[in-house]
């Protein structure tokens, strides 16, 4: 099973994509980013999600986690593109020295 979390869980997200996903062979949606703990409790309620982040840093940290979806606004996918360029040049980096 895929560990998929999720950066942003809005209207597109609880409507169409984590429906998907739920019945998408072989995917577990595993955690969610909010900075609303009122969304995040939503989040647990419905779905059962245990791994629920206000820090996209945590979420990212969690090494069980092997799919990251990115849910919001153009705006919001870009303002993600340095912290997660950094990410996987840090996570290529330690590959390479193992």
């Amino acid at each position: 099973m895929k560990k998929i979390a999720f950066i942003g869980i809005g209207k597109h997200a609880l409507e169409h994509l984590i429906p998907s996903l739920l019945v998408t062979p072989n995917m577990i949606f595993y955690a969610a980013y909010s900075s609303s703990k009122k969304k995040l409790a939503k989040i647990k309620n419905m779905f059962g999600v245990n791994f629920l982040y206000t820090s996209i840093d945590k979420l990212l940290d969690n090494p069980e986690i092997e799919i990251v979806a990115i849910s919001g606004s153009p705006d919001f996918h870009i303002s993600l593109l340095p912290l997660l360029v950094c990410e996987q040049l840090v996570s290529n980096e330690a590959l390479t020295h193992h």
